[in-house]
């Protein structure tokens, strides 16, 4: 049976594993504290009770398992100088007499309120001891960072201040204090319309908030696997977004892995291609899911044999971890061509193709030829990585991703480009036009998302979900919400303000 038809029937079962530390057993149900403010509370959401965000996630959960409580305050601040301490509240004495296994902790937005924010330099330590306060109760419960919502109100500036510098901070609290994070402010964008005031998520916004963290506690954690038992690695380490990363040298290459705070069953992995950190939703989002995510600079060998090489030597070293022996492929710009030749020596060892605005054949770029205006810079290097005398010579070689689909598209392994519509650095007619067209003809599977009046930047999606679903998909992480016994936004009472 496969992994995520397992997820949701053991979902119970690995939750009492992670926590067994709470000693849970009998009739004792896993308590889950949701911490926060007047979102938490459900504040504006017709039927508050039944359709606030933590009701919603407890009959997703099931009830007779689970008991969730609603610990939001409305107006509260993470700020203790703030206009509304969480600390001062009545709900954060309950929050700890309810002694929890877990904590979802969702604060940040009403200390944006200027009679807060002038005391923004305390609040990481605000924040940083709250995590702690909890994780000292004595339940030892698992605290979970969530990330503010989007805040559309005050013409953009309280919506700059979260992005700019609350969610910086909140992720380095999770980095310095080993807590779990779900970013909630993504998957907000293109949904806009589920934030009615601006601020307040309506039912539908409280089900996307459901979901969220339905879909963390459902992953099941390989809890015998740690990276660092298999391969030798420096004890130093930096904050990626909340993660630990580690930098190393493998084969005298710049290599780095940022682990998950759990690892998924299977050991899923992501591998990007170039440009480490640029436009990194899709990463951020896979750690969270459970994947460790790697790199290895083969920069300035623009896909030739010796890179497929160095990345071969790299693969191996990643098996020797222990990671999946099929791994999903990122890749951004000119990381097109590695990504495809490498694939092309090694289908067998892929599991998907994430390409965003690729390169697909260096005539294009760095050779400019078609519409694009390529790099005469960078043409020159790019004919004698490989080997070219002549530019004639370069211009005739078959062995550019473009011309050598057919063992990726016979073993089966979907495609998706992600292109803006306008890219002059590496357009699409010349690049992802054709592989759609050719793989297409093999019987290959591709999706393309075309981004309207967009160019060569920026890169992703603003909300990756589409890019995140695919990958999860195709190395069965998916999660089906079919299977999930509770009724969905549409169906609730009062869902989006009509009457029962």
């Amino acid at each position: 049976m496969k992994i995520n038809t397992l997820r949701i029937a053991c979902c119970c079962l690995i939750l009492f594993s992670v926590f067994e530390s709470a000693k849970a057993s009998g009739n004792e149900r896993i308590r889950i504290a949701c911490v926060g403010d007047s979102i938490t509370y459900g504040a504006t959401i017709p039927d508050r009770k039944f359709n606030c965000y933590p009701n919603q996630l407890a009959e997703m959960l099931g009830k007779s398992l689970y008991q969730v409580k609603n610990f939001g305050q409305n107006g509260a601040t993470i700020l203790k100088k703030g206009t509304s301490p969480y600390w001062n509240c009545e709900k954060f004495q309950q929050s700890k007499e309810f002694n929890p296994h877990i904590v979802f902790l969702m604060l940040g937005t009403n200390d944006n309120k200027k009679k807060s924010w002038k005391h923004k330099s305390e609040f990481e330590s605000d924040y940083r001891e709250l995590v702690n306060t909890y994780k000292k109760l004595p339940s030892s419960p698992k605290v979970i960072l969530l990330t503010p919502i989007p805040a559309l109100i005050e013409e953009g500036s309280w919506e700059k201040v979260i992005q700019e510098e609350m969610i910086p901070i909140i992720q380095k609290v999770a980095y310095e204090t080993g807590s779990e994070i779900i970013d909630l402010h993504r998957p907000f964008f293109g949904h806009e319309n589920n934030l009615p005031d601006g601020l307040h998520p309506n039912s539908f916004g409280a089900e996307l908030i459901a979901r969220k963290l339905f879909a963390h506690l459902a992953i099941i954690p390989d809890e015998n696997y740690d990276i660092r038992s298999n391969i030798k690695l420096p004890e130093e380490s930096s904050n990626f977004f909340g993660f630990h990363m580690t930098k190393f040298q493998h084969n005298k290459r710049n290599c780095i892995l940022v682990e998950p705070k759990r690892t998924a069953m299977g050991r899923p992995w992501l591998w990007r291609a170039r440009f480490w950190a640029n436009d990194p939703q899709v990463d951020i989002a896979l750690l969270e899911k459970g994947f460790h995510l790697v790199y290895c600079d083969v920069a300035g060998l623009f896909g030739a044999p010796q890179a497929v090489g160095i990345w071969n030597q790299f693969y191996a070293h990643m098996q020797k971890a222990g990671l999946n022996s099929k791994v999903a492929l990122e890749g951004l710009s000119r990381a097109g061509l590695i990504m495809f030749n490498w694939t092309h020596d090694n289908p067998e060892k892929v599991a998907c193709i994430y390409a965003d605005a690729p390169v697909c054949d260096i005539k294009s770029w760095p050779g400019g030829r078609g519409i694009g205006v390529g790099n005469p810079t960078e043409w020159p290097l790019c004919m004698k990585v490989y080997g070219f005398k002549t530019e004639e010579e370069a211009l005739k070689y078959q062995h550019n991703p473009i011309d050598n689909l057919e063992p990726i598209a016979k073993a089966g392994i979907p495609l998706l480009h992600v292109c803006g519509d306008s890219d002059k650095a590496v357009p699409v007619i010349d690049n992802t036009a054709i592989i759609e067209k050719r793989y297409i003809k093999l019987g290959g599977s591709i999706k393309v998302i075309l981004k309207p009046g967009v160019g060569h930047h920026p890169h992703c999606l603003k909300n990756p979900k589409p890019i995140t679903d695919f990958i999860l998909k195709h190395t069965n992480q998916k999660i089906n919400y079919a299977t999930v016994s509770a009724p969905s936004a549409e169906h609730r009472s009062k869902a989006a303000g009509w009457g029962e």
